[in-house]
């Protein structure tokens, strides 16, 4: 569970979770860790997971409106993406 909130810089946990009395008190020194030289690679590939990540939603929001287009099917309608020209 430690990895993952390192991972995701999880500054503060609700108080419901198992380990947030642990996270609350020792998480920001723990996160001062994903700085160091080692970290690099991660951060790289979550960078470049995120860049990929949203061209494949761009490319495939654009395959959904031509098909909606081609044959005259109203797209589920996605907040924030307007469907019209």
């Amino acid at each position: 569970m430690v990895a993952e909130y390192l991972i995701n810089n999880t500054q503060t946990l609700p108080s419901h979770y198992l380990i947030s009395a642990f996270w609350n008190s020792e998480g920001k020194n723990l996160i001062s860790f994903s700085i160091r030289p080692e970290f690099q690679p991660l951060h790289r590939s979550k960078d470049s997971l995120s860049n990929t990540s949203a061209r494949l939603k761009q490319v495939l929001e654009s395959y959904r409106l031509a098909l909606s287009r081609e044959y005259d099917v109203p797209a589920a309608p996605v907040p924030g993406i307007s469907f019209e020209g």
